[in-house]
Parts: structure tokens; sequence; C-alpha cells
């Protein structure tokens, strides 16, 4: 499967972060989201927001999935933010405690500094959180990601399942798409600007099934012969795809360090109650 079909990567570019352990990668990816989680701080979310964005332009490839992701998830937000503002219209002075009118609608509808400050740190997280998760997926393998969750701990038989899922996921793509061609083909009505949303989703839906359904007895097969042939009988393995500690990946971790700090730092102030709920300037 092509790039332009699918984001997962089956293959290691040359690029700097291509060339990452799965172990830095993954470190990496769950700090990052943890720390871009527990954070409404915008001092914290904006550094970390650019640098995360500045990894994502590294590891871009244009493709219409991302273009539709990044859409969606803007309208679904500012919707979100409309339906908040309309049920609560001062929702970040809540949080504050303070409160500054830069506009008034009405008496009740206003729009206060504290509560623009509260969708913008809203509308970062998130799309931080976003941009975090397409870089890591855009730079790892099935392989690696399996090597990167066992040396993080996971054990390694679960590792293996996910990385096998991952490898099925272009056959299903592949057969998926023969088969609606040749539905197409027979007189099913597939197309977007004749078929319902209803009558696609139905459609696509008795295709996509029995496929999922196969590759699990494919996959069942695969475990069965892994298990004939030993797997599982040791406690740790070694992984052939996996990269040697470069360079690179000492300079990443120490990205990874500082973010780690500061996500304890939060931690203790979150749970000494010190957090603020809301950082404004």
């Amino acid at each position: 499967m092509s790039s332009q079909q699918a984001m997962i990567r089956y293959h290691l570019g040359n690029r700097f972060f291509d060339q990452l352990t799965g172990a830095t990668k993954v470190q990496l990816f769950l700090v990052s989201v943890l720390l871009m989680m527990i954070s409404f701080d915008l001092r914290v979310i904006v550094p970390l927001f650019l640098i995360h964005l500045a990894i994502y332009k590294s590891v871009y490839e244009p493709m219409a999935t991302l273009k539709f992701i990044f859409r969606f998830t803007i309208a679904m937000n500012f919707l979100n933010f409309l339906l908040f503002y309309l049920v609560n219209p001062v929702i970040g002075t809540d949080l504050v405690g303070t409160t500054t009118i830069l506009w008034r609608f009405t008496d009740h509808y206003v729009i206060a500094y504290e509560t623009l400050i509260y969708f913008i740190t809203r509308l970062l997280k998130i799309l931080g959180t976003l941009i975090i998760s397409l870089w890591f997926i855009m730079s790892i393998t099935p392989s690696q990601l399996a090597s990167g969750l066992n040396a993080c701990g996971v054990p390694y038989r679960f590792c293996t399942m996910i990385s096998l899922g991952l490898r099925y996921i272009p056959d299903v793509h592949r057969d998926f798409v023969a088969i609606k061609e040749s539905m197409q083909m027979r007189g099913m009505e597939l197309d977007a600007r004749k078929a319902s949303l209803w009558h696609r989703l139905k459609a696509n839906t008795q295709i996509l099934l029995p496929l999922i359904l196969i590759s699990f007895e494919k996959i069942e097969v695969i475990a069965s012969a892994m298990d004939l042939r030993g797997y599982g009988q040791g406690d740790k393995r070694s992984y052939y795809s996996e990269l040697d500690v470069s360079a690179n990946d000492r300079k990443v971790r120490l990205l990874i360090i500082a973010e780690l700090a500061v996500l304890i730092f939060y931690a203790i102030l979150t749970f000494r109650g010190q957090a603020p709920r809301l950082w404004v300037w």
C-alpha cells in the first residue's frame, strides 16, 4: 500500500526521525502526549506544540487523508467551542477567577479575554496531540512499534499481536478495494454523488466485516505456527529490525528527559492542588 493510501509505514526512510530506534520514538510519543494532556499552561503548551510541529513537518508526506483529518478536527472543535460558549459564555472566567470583557452582545453573552485564552489553549492541546500522534504514525513501522513497546516494559507477546495486526491492514485494504470495484462493475451503486450515505455505509460494512473476520483467521493460523516453533517460551526476545542507539537517539532522549521533568513537576502540582486550571498573561 502506498503512502497515498495509508499513513502506516512498513519501510524506514533516511530522514532524522526515521532512523531513530523504536524505543526512542515510543518514549517521546508517550511523554509528549501525557504532558500535552496534563497541562493547561500556555507556557508549556506553546513550546511543546512548536517542537512537535517541527518534527511533524520533518516527516510529513502529502496525502489527502491528512488534509481530511485536520479539516475534520478543526471543524469539530469549532463546533465544540460554539456549544461551550452557548452554554457558558464565561467558562474561562470561571477557571481563572477574573473577568476582562472585550465585547458585549447581551448581558449574558459576552466575549471575555479569559474565555478566548481557554479556547486557544484547548485548540492547541487538541491539535498538538493530533500532530504528535501523526508524526509518530508516519515515522514508525509495526516492527519498530513492537520493539519500542517491549523496551518500555510491555510483554513481547502483546507487542507481536499489535505488529501482526498492523501488517494485515494492507491486505484488508487491497481486498476491500478489489471487492468494491467488482461490485460496482456488477451494478451496485457506491458513488457518493448518486448513493445515499446509509446505502454506502451498509454496502461497505458488508464488504469489510467478512474481510476482518478472515484476517483474524489468518492471524490465528500464524499464531498457531509460531506456538509450534516455540515462540513465547522465553522471558525476553530480541528484534532483528531494531536499529542500534545512535548519537541522534541520545540527542532526542535529552528532549524526552526535559519533557519528563516538566511532566513530573506538573503532576506534583496537580497532586497538591497547586497546578493552574488555566494560565493567562
